[in-house]
């Protein structure tokens, strides 16, 4: 299994709440007020090295922008019910006789803070952290995102 710069699926108040709004909040919004707040939340910076910058910028409009308001507001459902009604259990990962690798960025506004989350769920997993990229570091750099999956699939991480 290849957890890429995700978080852990986990119920918390608060963050039930601010899905609420939120979802209450786009069902006002024009379709591409929504799409503009999705870019700006999850693409970050662009780092300055990367060769495939003008290639993320293309690709993550082409993709955003075909992203209609009800696949929007149906993605924020499904998250939040998942949230609600997703139950962890340690003995299932214990007894699991796979592989997994967790994936992040040091700038990954979203997911490299809660690596440790992750960690604590999944102490068995291989980790392996990209010094930058944020959020898509599969579009920033997929020369050292394959390399990485690569030494993972034929074993040659630690």
């Amino acid at each position: 299994a290849v957890l890429s710069h995700c978080g852990p699926i986990i119920y918390d108040e608060k963050g039930a709440r601010q899905g609420r709004w939120l979802l209450t909040l786009s069902r006002f919004l024009p379709a591409s007020i929504i799409r503009r707040i999705i870019v700006r939340q999850t693409s970050g910076q662009p780092p300055a090295n990367s060769q495939w910058r003008a290639f993320h910028n293309a690709y993550y409009q082409e993709q955003t922008g075909r992203l209609d308001k009800k696949t929007f507001l149906r993605f924020m459902e499904l998250g939040l019910e998942t949230r609600r009604t997703f139950t962890f259990e340690p003995e299932d990962v214990e007894a699991w006789p796979g592989r997994m690798l967790i994936l992040t960025s040091e700038d990954d506004a979203f997911s490299y803070p809660r690596l440790d989350m992750l960690q604590s769920r999944y102490p068995q997993a291989q980790i392996h952290v990209f010094e930058s990229g944020g959020h898509h570091t599969y579009l920033f750099y997929p020369e050292a995102y394959t390399a990485a999956l690569e030494a993972f699939l034929t074993g040659e991480a630690s």
